[in-house]
Parts: structure tokens; sequence; C-alpha cells
């Protein structure tokens, strides 16, 4: 098939409108996404705002919702018109900020507003030059005065450690123990001492560890009105049979790792710790006994089952450690009982990034990364993927951490170091993961309607389109859309089809019986583009345009009328009547007169009527003859066409 250019070249292209609305909202803290396209709207000028909400007095911990319609000349504003809230108290569900930005549709926009405290907010909402106010005042839910409480109730228990023997004597705290009583720990019985409504005191009664044991928690349970129908139970608790040497094991030691300097405060966790308890670093040992060398830590805190402690540094005694993977010994003092875990501990470098995860995320939507590692001290800076981010949380050994959004300027992913840097001390560490920025390719996925009749309008939807300004290229022409909404996250473009695509054709017969050719449906590549970021994604042979003229059309045909012209005699340097020369276009398409010229000076030509000639349509053009010199004076004529030379012989003489 053969492709023309459809004539008359008539190209309507509207010019694309943008709807950025003016945002001057104070201290916003979330801005709205890159990845939202555009509107594409005109904002309005002066547009008047009417506000509803909800609930005017909602109770604190529930919410409300302020809706805006938006008006110009008593109509809705365009669809996608954007619109700022903002509130001097609480925070917008959506955002979870003080400011929100928000689009409309048929005119309106909401939002929702909560509040964790008793107090009037002031909801400022503004479109382009105009802004209207609302006030919420979140009110506290009344509290009803409850009944007393006549459960019983244990606030405390001291001691709360005794010998499997049995025997301590222990005071159980608490509220409405009312008799008669029965206190049980675990499932044995106590012997009650004494009791009164607040205080009980019992005789611990006498349980069997196992071979494997070293102690047990039980829970001690109060009876009160034991035996009556309006018995009730009060729980506590719990109280730790515990064995009288205790032999320490260690589970595991968190963290596993701190730099070199020490001081480094760790968790031991095991059982059968006792105090008074020491703590070893050293390297090399067995499951138990001293360790060839070998440096005591600092002991914070003990319990049975945990001892927090510092960590010695690699220096000095220690100096062995530097960056090594040590023995960590406890050592119970009144039995003279240890353990020993080997490789329980690693020395390393001041600052040190052992994991990042996850390792990629969205260019347009912040992702929360967690960084592990050692030597973290809150204040810090980090950077993850080069752009700096926004710690959540900081501890010596994790920093959980938003990411910042990099400026997108082109479609492949941006890729980065993360990094910390303690703001005290200036340390500083690089993982070995990089973190990935993913930009989002776009996708066309749909095209309506389809197909289309040249010169009228077709939507496309782009999924992912991106923020920004766009367009389109259809058969080699480049479109810019007319507007966009969004539809369930995805891009809608109108854009309009031009009439001057190069179509398809095929041979056909003129009514007068002329070979011809007429143009016909054709299918054309449809390809997307995000100007800012360069993405773009081409949708092959993803629209049909119908031609506006489907005529079968003749090429043209030149012929001229009279093809000769005789002047017969005429006086030198004389004018003769003029006579004329008709051009004709036999053809339908149009033909086009380039020049006329006569080969014999004595023979003058005028303009043609016309330089264009329709199809079926002629011109005309005028010739004199002056003859210069006695005699015969023959000549030749030629009308040059875009079909085409023709000539007209002429001849006269010269008397």
């Amino acid at each position: 098939m053969k492709r023309l250019t459809q004539q008359p070249v008539v190209t309507a292209l509207l010019v694309l409108m943008l709807a950025v609305a003016g945002c001057k909202g104070e201290s916003p803290t979330q801005p709205p996404s890159p990845g939202t396209p555009p509107t594409g709207n005109t904002p309005p000028t002066n547009p008047s705002i009417a506000l509803s909400v909800s609930n005017p007095n909602p109770l604190v911990g529930s919410t409300t919702t302020i809706t805006a319609t938006v008006t110009q000349n008593g109509q809705p504003v365009p669809n996608g018109t954007a619109v700022e809230f903002t509130t001097t108290f609480g925070t917008f569900q959506d955002t979870m900020a003080n400011i929100s930005l928000r689009t409309t549709t048929n005119g309106v926009a909401s939002v929702v507003l909560s509040a964790p405290s008793p107090g009037t907010a002031s909801v400022t909402v503004r479109v382009t030059n105009s802004s209207a106010l609302a006030q919420v005042t979140f009110v506290a839910d009344p509290v009803e005065p409850q009944p007393p409480d006549e459960a019983p109730a244990i606030t405390s228990i001291s001691p709360s450690i005794g010998s499997p023997s049995g025997g301590q004597i222990v005071t159980i705290s608490g509220r409405n123990f009312e008799g008669p009583l029965r206190v049980l720990f675990g499932d044995q019985l106590a012997t009650i001492v004494s009791a009164n409504e607040n205080q009980i005191v019992v005789r611990a009664p006498e349980i069997q560890l196992g071979l494997a044991e070293q102690a047990r928690d039980v829970t001690i349970t109060v009876i009160t009105k034991a035996g009556s129908s309006s018995e009730a139970r009060a729980t506590g608790g719990p109280f730790r049979y515990e064995l009288e040497i205790l032999t320490p094991r260690i589970f595991h030691i968190s963290p596993a790792s701190g730099p070199n300097e020490g001081n480094t405060q760790i968790v031991i966790f095991g059982e059968g710790f006792q105090a008074p308890v020491r703590v070893f670093f050293g390297l090399g040992g067995g499951a138990t006994g001293p360790l060839p060398s070998q440096v005591e830590a600092q002991v914070v805190k003990v319990t049975f089952g945990q001892i927090i402690a510092m960590t010695p540094p690699a220096t000095g005694l220690g100096a062995a450690f530097a960056n090594q993977e040590v023995t960590v010994r406890v050592l119970n003092g009144a039995s003279n009982t240890d353990f020993n875990l080997p490789l329980g501990f690693r020395y390393g470098p001041a600052m040190t990034i052992t994991a990042v995860s996850p390792t990629q995320g969205s260019a347009f939507e912040s992702t929360r990364v967690t960084i592990d590692g050692w030597g973290f001290d809150d204040d810090v800076v980090v950077t993850i993927g080069g752009v700096v981010a926004q710690p959540i949380s900081v501890s010596g050994t994790r920093i959980v951490a938003q990411t910042g959004l990099p400026i997108v300027t082109s479609c492949g992913n941006q890729v980065g170091p993360v990094t910390v840097t303690n703001k005290e001390d200036g340390a500083s560490a690089t993982a070995v993961q990089t973190f990935t920025f993913l930009v989002p390719r776009p996708s066309i996925v749909s095209v309506s309607p389809n197909p289309v009749t040249a010169g009228s309008s077709v939507t496309v939807g782009v999924f992912n389109a991106g923020g920004g300004p766009t367009r389109f290229t259809i058969g080699g022409a480049t479109l810019l859309p007319t507007g966009v909404t969004i539809v369930d996250g995805v891009a809608v473009y109108s854009i309009v089809i031009p009439s001057n695509l190069t179509f398809d054709t095929e041979d056909c017969v003129t009514p007068s019986g002329a070979e011809g050719e007429r143009f016909i449906n054709t299918t054309f590549d449809i390809t997307y583009t995000n100007v800012e970021s360069g993405c773009s994604d081409t949708l092959a042979g993803g629209l049909t345009v119908t031609p506006t003229d489907t005529s079968c059309r003749a090429a043209a045909v030149a012929a001229v009328s009279p093809s000769s012209l005789a002047f017969g005699n005429q006086a030198v340097a004389t004018s003769s009547a003029p006579q004329t020369v008709t051009v004709s276009n036999l053809g339908s398409e149009p033909m086009t007169i380039t020049g006329i010229s006569s080969n014999n000076a004595d023979y003058a030509t005028t303009a043609p009527t016309s330089t264009t000639i329709a199809g079926g349509s002629s011109a005309t053009f005028q010739v004199t003859f002056t003859p210069s010199a006695v005699g015969a004076r023959p000549g030749t004529i030629t009308v040059g066409t875009s079909a085409g030379d023709k000539t007209v012989s002429v001849s006269g003489s010269g008397t």
C-alpha cells in the first residue's frame, strides 16, 4: 500500500492545559506524590467555595468529613482542580499531617479529619486565589462513673523468689481479700499465716523441680469467699522457685558485635545467673573454666535469665580482641560455677553497616528501610540511595529510616550508596549494599474509541504515567493532550487526532471512468512520553484512524485548446488582436500551472486566470502577435503544469 498526505491540510491541535494549582499552605509535611499526573485543566479564577462538615463536634478519637464544593459562574470547576486543605489542630487521615492536597470530581473534594485530644480546629480551604474557613471542635467522650470494684486483685508479692523446699514467708498485697481465703502457688496450697482485706501472709509450699530444672515460675492464685456461690479469684506473680546453687548457661548475646573502643551495652540471655556474677571476654577456652587470656567486663544488672554488661575495650589487656570474635564467660561467684560461649561477641570498627533491607523502592513513594550494624549514636545523618533520609528510630545496632525522594531526570532506575554518620563524633560507615530507586515505566492500557475518525478526540489510558508534561506521537505527528483525569490510578488523556496523517490507499475508478485511488482506514502506533523523565511506551498498531475523505481520486491530467493559433498578416511593429488559450484539468486531483513561455519574442502571453486548477476545471490566458520583421514568424507557446507540459503552435507574417 502507498501512503499519501490527505489534502487540504487542516490540523486542529488544542493547546495543552495544565492545572497546576498554586499551593501556599503553611508547614506542609507531605507534598503531593510526584507519581500523580497533572490535571491538564486551566486553574479557575476567583472560584466560589462552599464548605460542609459532617459533624462539627465529633468525639476525640472519631473523625469528621469536610467537603468543599467549588464552582465558577455557578458551574462546577473542571475535574482535577487542586484544592488545598490545612488545619490548625488534628491531622488529615490521607496524609497523617496538617495539610492535604486533593482534586475535584464534579466540583467536589473532601478530607477526613481526626484529633487525639479535645480542641478546636480551624480548617482553611484554598483554590487558586480563593479561600474558605470551617471550624471543628473535638470534644472529650464523657466519662461515666464506674461502680466500685469489688473483685479481688493482687498488686504485689514480696519476696518473689524462694527455695523449692518451701517455707518462705511471702506477703501478698492487694484488695478485696474477703474470707474464707485459699492461696495457691501453681497448684500447691500455701499455709496462711495472717490475712486482712488488703494483705495476706503465707508460708510458701514445697515443689519438686525436674532433673534439668534450676528454677520454675508459678502463678499465685488467691481465692476469696472460698466455697461460696460468690467465690472469686485473683492471680499474680510469678513467684520463682530457684535452687540455692545455680549453674549459668548462655543462650545468646545481643548485640553480638560492637566497636573496638568497647563500652557497648550488651544483654546476655540465658539461665542460672546468680549474683554476684562476673563476666569475662577472652580468646580460646573450653565450655567452662578460665580463659587463657581474659578481660573482665562491667556488670550493670543481673536477673536469673539476663545479664546487662558493658564490653571492655579491645585495647591494653584486650588488644588481642581487636577485629576478633571472642569467647564470653559468665561466672557465678557464690557457687563458682561458670559457662563459656565461644565466638559469642565480635569486635570491629567504630561503626559498621552489616545489612540493609529492603535494597530497593519506588522513586515516587517513600520506603521504610532497616539498617543493621553497630556504632550508631543518635543524632545521625542517613543517606539512602544517595538521597538524605529521615531517621524514624535509632539504637546502637539498628536504624529505621524513611527514604527521601530523588529528583527523577531520566527513565532509568537510580542507584546510590547507603551511609550513616554520627553527628556527635563524626563516625561514618557505608554499606556494601546499594539502594535502587525504581522509576516505574509507563504502560498504555486503553484507547477509546477505536477506530476513530481523523480530526476527532480519543482517550488514551496510561498506567504509571508519572508527573510533569507529557506528549503523544501518532503517525509521525506530535500531539499534546487537551486534558487528563485519574481513574483507579490510571491517567486518562484526551488528544485530538490530526487530519493530515499519511493514510494507506487503494486503487479505484472515478465516476468518469478514470483510474484513481482513495484513502482507507490506517493503523498507527501510539507512543506516550513523559517529557520530564523521558520514560515512554509504544502501543504497536494501537489505533485505527478513518480518513475524513474516502472518495476516489484520479491524478491530474493537463490539456490545452486550441493546439495552434494562426494570426495571419500583421503590419510590422503593430499588435494583433489577442487570441485565447484554455488550459484544462481532466483529472480529479488539483493541478498547478507552473509557467507559460514563448520561444519567439513576437508572441506575448498574459498571466493565466488561475494558477491552481481543480479537477474538472480550467483556466485561460491570451496570446498577442507583434511582428518585429517582414515575413513568416512561426513559434511555440509552452504551458508548464504539475501534470506535465503542453504546447501550442503559433504562426503569422509581418508585412
